[in-house]
């Protein structure tokens, strides 16, 4: 079992670590801006971090390899979480006006076999 935490600073990085010994075991770097939400795979495989540089990235926890990056975004992706069979990856991101006030935002469901976009919820 893994706890997973924010950096020190701000939660540019997701120190990985073991739950029993709180011993370090990886710090997974993501976008140079805050994450705002992490999303285990059902498997526990893999490990998606939504984040303020509007990319969302993927990870194998165990090893710290960075599967992918899902990119395109043209603003913070807030949200992420896996379908209880691992199939599909969900994220949402928001669209603000000029003046910073939320306006809407966009729901994208990625297929995790390829990492192709499988629709989109605006």
């Amino acid at each position: 079992m893994f706890l997973l935490k924010p950096g020190e600073l701000a939660p540019k990085t997701i120190p990985e670590l073991e739950f029993q010994g709180t011993e370090l075991v990886q710090t997974l770097s993501s976008d140079p801006k805050c994450v705002y939400e992490l999303s285990f795979s059902p498997e526990g495989t893999r490990l998606a971090a939504a984040n303020d540089g509007a990319s969302v990235k993927v990870w194998d926890p165990q090893s710290g390899e960075l599967i992918k990056t899902l990119s395109g975004f043209e603003t913070p992706v807030l949200c992420v979480a896996y379908s209880p069979d691992g199939k599909m990856l969900a994220t949402g991101d928001t669209n603000r006006s000029n003046s910073g006030k939320q306006r809407s935002g966009t729901a994208v469901a990625w297929n995790t076999d390829d990492w192709s976009q499988a629709f989109t919820v605006t």
